[in-house]
Formats: C-alpha cells, sequence, structure tokens
C-alpha cells in the first residue's frame, strides 16, 4: 500500500481547516442531503464529504458508510488532497497504490472510488466529496464535471457553516460587551449603594466570574508596607475543602489578614504589578504549592489594578471556559478602568468616612451655638418687641390727643419717636425671617398660585408709595393662566422687597419696568429701575445681609439684609435670583 504523501502547504492547509470549525460538529442535514442527491445521481452506495485532518480523515456526512473517521494513512481522499486534483480509480484491484489498502481488501471493500477536491476557503484543498462503488466501473468527464458542481455546493456549505459561526461568536461578543456595559453603568451609578458593607466588592467579583465564564474569582485591594505590597483581599469565591481552609476563606473574606508572599501567581500581581496568565497553573514556575484537597486549577489570570502608575489593587480567575489571551485582557481593560476608579472612590469614602468622625464634636459643638443663637433671637424677639410696641402704642397716642393736642415742634418730635420705633421694629423683624430661614424653622405652604393676583396684589400696594417718590410703575399683567408653585405670603414679599428697593434707589421722576416672561417651564421677573445702579465689580455684595454697599451714611433708611431675605425665600421655593 502507498501511503499519500504530505502536501506542501500542509500548515496553511490544516490552519484553513481548523479555521472552519467543522471537525467533530454533529450530524448537519444540508450535507446529508448533497451526499443522498450523490448516491442517487450517480448510483453508487456510498457517498463522503471527508475532511483530511493532521492524522485522520474525518467524514461530515457519510451516507452508506457507518463509521465516522479512519487513519489518514489509508484515506484515499488523502491523494487527492495531495495532488490537489480529482482522483478517480475506476478499479481499485488494478491501481498497485490502493490494491492491499485494507479500505479494499477489507470493509468498505473499495472498488471503484471519485473524488473531488474541496476547496471552501483561500484556495486550501481541506478535503474532497468522494463516491465510493463495491463494484468496479467507468466514470466519464460529464460525470466528473457533475461530482465538480456538487463539491461546489458542498463548498458554499462549509463557508455557510463558518459565517454562521461568525454570527453566532459576534452574537455571544455582543451579548458579553452589553452585559459588560450594564456592568460598568451599574458600578458607577450605583457605587454609593454598593459601598455599603461588602456589596461593591462582591457585585465586582460576581461580574467578573459571569464576563468571564470562571469558576473561581477575587478581588483586592493593594497595600503598601515598609517592605513590600500586601493584599487586602475584597471579595473571593469559596475554595475551601475542609473545615480549616473554610476558616481561612472567612479571614480572607472579612479582611483580618492579608497576603504578603510575593513569590506566587497571586503575588507577583500585587507586590510588582505583573499580569500572569498561565493555562498551566502546575507547572508555572511562581505556582507555589498547593495542600492536599484544593480543587483543580486548569487555567489562571492575574490583572494589576493601576490608578495612574500607583498600583492599586488586583483581581484574578481560574477556570475561566474562555481562552486566556491578550484579546481577553484587552476586553476587561474597560472593566480594570472601572475597577480603579471604584477603588479610590472606596478610599475616598473610607477618608470622608474618617473626617466625618473627625467633624462630629465640632458639628455638635455648632449645633448647640445655633440653638443658643435661636434662643437668644427668640428671647430677643420678645425682649424687643414688647418695649418697642409700647413706644410706638404711646406715641400714636400723644400725636393723636384731642385733650392735649401737641404743638407742631411736639407733633414733629413723636412722629419722629414712632418712625425710629417702627424702623428698629422692622430691623427686628427682618433678623429674625433671616435667622428662621438659615435654621430651617420658615414655614411655607406650596401650592399653585396664580401669579397675576399676587403681581397685581404687589404693585397695588406700592403704587401710592411709589406716587409719592414721584416713580412711574410701568408693566403689563401677566397672563392670568400662569400659575407657579410657591407660597403666596413669601412671593409677594419678594416681589415687595424688590419693588420697595427700586422706588427707594430710584432717581427723582424715575421710573420702574416690570417684565414677566414665560420660559417653558419656569417664569422669570425683571425689575429695572432708573436710579445709579451698582458698579458691576460690587454686584457680588448684593445679597450680603448687612452690607449696604457704602449707603450706611445716606438718608435712605435700611437695614441690608432685605435682599438676603428676598434670595434665601426665592431659593427656598426652587428658585433662583440674581
Amino acid at each position: 500500500m502507498h501511503a499519500p504523501d504530505t502536501p506542501h502547504n500542509e500548515t496553511e492547509r490544516l490552519a484553513v481547516l481548523h479555521a472552519l470549525e467543522v471537525l467533530d460538529t454533529p450530524h448537519d442535514s444540508a450535507f446529508e442531503r448533497l451526499t443522498q442527491l450523490a448516491r442517487d445521481l450517480f448510483g453508487v452506495p456510498i457517498a463522503l464529504v471527508s475532511l483530511i485532518d493532521k492524522e485522520r480523515q474525518w467524514f461530515k456526512s457519510h451516507q452508506g458508510l457507518e463509521v465516522c473517521e479512519t487513519h489518514r494513512t489509508v484515506s484515499f481522499c488523502a491523494h487527492a488532497i495531495a495532488h490537489d486534483a480529482p482522483l478517480v480509480i475506476e478499479d481499485t484491484h488494478k491501481d498497485e497504490r490502493f490494491a492491499d489498502n485494507p479500505l479494499v481488501t477489507d470493509a468498505p471493500r473499495i472498488r471503484f472510488y471519485a473524488g473531488f477536491p474541496l476547496r471552501p476557503l483561500e484556495g486550501m484543498a481541506i478535503g474532497s466529496l468522494c463516491i465510493i462503488d463495491h463494484q468496479p466501473r467507468q466514470f466519464s468527464e460529464r460525470e466528473l464535471k457533475l461530482l465538480g458542481g456538487l463539491a461546489g455546493q458542498v463548498e458554499e456549505l462549509l463557508r455557510q457553516h463558518k459565517l454562521q459561526l461568525e454570527l453566532a461568536q459576534t452574537a455571544r461578543r455582543l451579548r458579553k460587551e452589553k452585559k459588560l456595559l450594564k456592568v460598568l453603568h451599574q458600578g458607577i451609578t450605583d457605587y454609593q449603594a454598593l459601598m455599603s458593607g461588602k456589596r461593591l466588592w462582591v457585585f465586582l467579583m460576581e461580574a467578573l466570574r459571569e464576563l468571564t465564564d470562571s469558576d473561581y474569582a477575587l478581588i483586592g485591594e493593594v497595600l503598601p508596607t515598609n517592605t513590600t505590597n500586601a493584599l487586602k483581599i475584597h471579595a473571593i469565591t469559596d475554595l475551601s475543602w475542609s473545615e480549616e481552609s473554610r476558616l481561612l476563606m472567612e479571614q480572607l473574606r472579612s479582611g483580618d489578614m492579608t497576603i504578603t508572599n510575593p513569590h506566587s501567581l497571586v503575588g507577583r500581581v500585587f507586590a510588582f504589578g505583573e499580569v500572569i496568565m498561565t493555562d498551566d497553573v502546575y507547572g508555572h514556575a511562581q505556582r507555589g504549592g498547593f495542600p492536599p484537597g484544593h480543587p483543580p486549577l486548569h487555567n489562571y489570570l492575574g490583572v494589576p489594578i493601576f490608578s495612574g502608575e500607583q498600583l492599586v489593587g488586583m483581581y484574578a480567575i481560574a477556570n475561566s471556559k474562555q481562552p486566556l489571551n491578550q484579546a481577553l485582557l484587552d476586553w476587561l481593560q474597560p472593566f480594570t478602568d472601572t475597577c480603579s476608579l471604584l477603588v479610590n472612590l472606596y478610599r475616598q469614602m473610607a477618608e470622608r468616612e474618617q473626617v466625618m468622625r473627625d467633624l462630629a464634636a465640632a458639628r455638635d459643638q455648632a449645633e448647640t451655638a445655633s440653638r443658643a443663637k435661636s434662643e437668644f433671637l427668640s428671647s430677643m424677639s420678645h425682649e424687643l418687641r414688647t418695649p418697642l410696641n409700647a413706644i410706638i402704642g404711646f406715641s400714636q397716642i400723644l400725636a393723636n390727643s384731642r385733650r392735649e393736642p401737641l404743638g407742631d415742634k411736639q407733633h414733629r418730635q413723636v412722629s419722629q419717636i414712632e418712625r425710629s420705633g417702627q424702623h428698629l421694629l422692622s430691623l427686628i423683624n427682618e433678623v429674625l425671617d433671616l435667622a428662621k430661614i438659615e435654621a430651617g424653622h420658615m414655614t411655607l405652604s406650596i401650592e399653585p398660585i396664580i401669579l397675576a393676583n399676587v403681581f397685581n396684589d404687589a404693585c397695588s400696594t406700592l403704587e401710592d408709595c411709589a406716587e409719592a417718590a414721584g416713580i412711574h410703575f410701568r408693566y403689563t399683567s401677566p397672563n392670568d393662566r400662569w400659575q407657579v408653585n410657591a407660597d403666596y405670603t413669601r412671593t409677594k414679599q419678594i416681589l415687595l422687597n424688590l419693588l420697595s428697593n427700586a422706588i427707594k434707589y430710584n432717581s427723582t421722576n424715575g421710573s420702574i419696568d416690570i417684565a414677566v416672561a414665560h420660559l417653558v417651564d419656569h417664569v422669570r421677573i425683571s425689575v429695572t429701575d432708573t436710579g445709579p445702579g451698582i458698579a458691576p465689580e460690587r454686584q457680588h455684595e448684593l445679597f450680603e445681609p448687612f452690607n449696604r454697599l457704602d449707603a450706611e451714611g445716606g438718608s435712605i433708611e435700611g437695614s441690608g439684609i432685605g435682599l438676603a431675605i428676598t434670595r434665601e425665600l426665592v431659593e427656598r421655593m426652587n428658585g433662583e435670583m440674581g
């Protein structure tokens, strides 16, 4: 028997064959129909789709033959592949290459063979479509052409098989990427909830196992020491196989112990920042020892987590069902980057918690001081208001007395007493308002209010005051269907404060323009007066309490806290003021 020669392009040919991923695949009805058609068309008992592997021929379809593969040395198809051309043997007994072939002398007792090479990719012959008879027969050029046509159909099926595999792999990769994006999104958006307890680390570890189809995983934080780095494990898959190992796992998970040995598969990662990847764990130089009973590890990947140049953590997987290679490492890079971010957030939150503990005493002292201030202001409101109301009341009695009317000078003096008392009472009320707002004790009744009503109410209240000062209001009442969610009384107070200031600080015979605009989901009210205005470089002082911007020495009364109260009220009702 003459064994088939090895093709000159055997390495490339095998690479194409294996790239098809068709060897040892299940029964496929499309291939079966083609080989059955070949049997019927040529009237033969056997038709095969034969693929020539390194040491065997494997049949993707074997109509009329029970075995699914044979050794390559007895393969007729291997001869066709070696010569990269159709092979026709009309009588095997008369061909010295095949007369003593076991497939001729024994079952299936081949007497006639015709095979046409299959070249589905890159022109490489990877197998053949062949027909076999138990009797010798002649084979015409027309029949060989028909066989070649059927071989072309087999080639198309092989290409379709590869395409379907690629589409399935793409779909799996899209699903994996979707899962990866979901993990990254949840890790970033839910990190505050995940930070509670060990949820963050368990979430990352389980996500890593799922993304890589791994049995085991761990994730930990690198802690620098005086000698070398140590690893504090935050989450690890249970590998325990005995009571002693179970206690060790609990210690590792709780963070009560750290790993410090740099000369191990894990140590090379956390100590030196190396990526360790191996499909031969037990043969690896850095594997260390595994105690009896330890679950078997078939492969291992350890990945350092860097924040800039600083090594902050690591994760590792074992027994992954995916190939461990650079492609997987690159695909996991977004996960690694997210781990880096979350480790930093974890550290920052831990530091913040320490700062919060350190500030607790100061906060308690501040709250005590705030309560003392509130109690003082509450007490002062009664202590000051009672005598002030008496002073104002008696001044009004004196001014309006008919039995003993005051002289002109006395009337002016009593009027001054009343005005000063009213001004002082106004100051006290404003200070108390500001204190209530800052302490959060100002109660607001937020409800839909018609803007036109509060607008007209405030303007009509100040019309006489404006007229007396020679100031002209110019405004158009807003649409009576416009509503805002606000407290009616406080909204009116805001408008009164703004309009009062516009009157007080206006020019003689000036005017005030009031504009109302509807802007999608809110309303903007603008008050513009013809007064001297405020220099741009000092406008940032406008809302500072008790700052009157050098108007203290002028003739216009004021406390300097009206606008501070106004802005606080606006912001308490979810508005903005500027």
